[in-house]
């Protein structure tokens, strides 16, 4: 896991998404190659205690490189950019995208990010000042803020985030998660609250108001706030279907997301991906032989020889009958 870390980092690896990236654009088979090492690594490599903390390390993939893959998709700007646009604005609240920013970063896991934008709304600073006609929005705010810090998440193999919400055990979260939902509905039935608050502002309430449909899991507010397969993937495991626990129905939900927002410039991350999701390695092999070069082929078996439970280096190293070498090499 160390190794796999150590290359993944050269790579290009990046985890949070407030962090910039270069300014030098990177070569984009060089993010196809993160990728798929890094799927390599969530699937041959770490040693989860479920198959429900599989796929947690799964969605941890799909947040991460979520931004690094919008290249393969035409006009879609990945949303540090946005980001760093609105840090920059003295009115954040008053540029279009940043309702839309915000939802795609909470839709996508990222609360954190969101709580830094959502504490640049200017209400707080003017309801410091005593400015009693925002009230109402800094109610709605302060009740949204506050969910979002308490949303739950199952556990993958990596430590939980400081202050995170985390379950181990799915019988625990679901009965937490209950209760989370149901606060959600709460804040989405207080009519009075809204009224008031589109008295101030109205793009306040329908921003929130679209965030907490998502996280109810509403299917077309995240199917219109996410723009690619990848994101809408994440948000349906996120806010959908968080207890999925077998590679069949994330297979199924994969290719169902990946038919709603298909990347053509993708096509070897998304058929490495649903041949990992059958358990079909020999294919697995075969199409990275194709598409990844000999430093992928030379370097490859070490990921996926690493859960020895898979019994793969069995296979993969089974020598042809009739060929000088293996499996393994014969793809090279």
């Amino acid at each position: 896991l160390q190794y796999s870390n150590r290359v993944g980092a050269v790579l290009g690896r990046q985890d949070d998404v407030r962090v910039p990236r270069s300014d030098v654009e990177e070569d984009s088979w060089i993010v196809v190659r993160r990728v798929i090492w890094e799927l390599f690594e969530v699937f041959y490599v770490r040693q989860p205690l479920s198959g429900g903390g599989q796929v947690q390390d799964f969605v941890a993939w799909l947040q991460r490189n979520s931004q690094a893959m919008v290249g393969f998709s035409a006009g879609v700007v990945p949303i540090e950019a946005n980001m760093q646009d609105l840090y920059g604005s003295s009115i954040p609240e008053s540029e279009e995208k940043y309702w839309k920013c915000i939802q795609l970063l909470i839709f996508l896991g990222f609360n954190e990010a969101a709580l830094d934008l959502l504490g640049m709304h200017s209400a707080w600073s003017r309801w410091q000042n005593k400015e009693t006609a925002v009230k109402a929005q800094f109610e709605v705010l302060e009740s949204l803020m506050t969910l979002l810090q308490k949303m739950p998440r199952l556990a993958g193999s990596d430590p939980p985030a400081v202050n995170a919400k985390t379950f181990t055990n799915v019988s625990d979260f679901s009965n937490y998660r209950t209760k989370w939902l149901s606060a959600c509905s709460q804040l989405l039935s207080n009519n009075t609250l809204w009224h008031e608050c589109g008295l101030s502002s109205q793009q306040t309430v329908t921003g929130v108001q679209t965030i907490l449909h998502g996280l109810l899991g509403d299917e077309s507010v995240l199917e219109q706030c996410t723009r690619t397969w990848v994101e809408l993937l994440c948000a349906q495991l996120l806010h959908r279907y968080p207890t999925i626990d077998s590679l069949s129905e994330l297979s199924s939900l994969a290719e169902y997301c990946i038919d709603k927002s298909p990347s053509a410039s993708a096509d070897v991350v998304v058929s490495v991906l649903l041949a990992i999701l059958d358990d079909n390695v020999q294919e697995v092999v075969s199409l990275c032989s194709q598409s990844l070069g000999p430093w992928f082929m030379a370097h490859a078996p070490d990921l996926l020889e690493a859960r020895h439970e898979l019994h793969l280096a069995e296979a993969l190293r089974k020598p042809l009958p009739g060929r000088q070498g293996d499996q393994f090499e014969f793809f090279v």
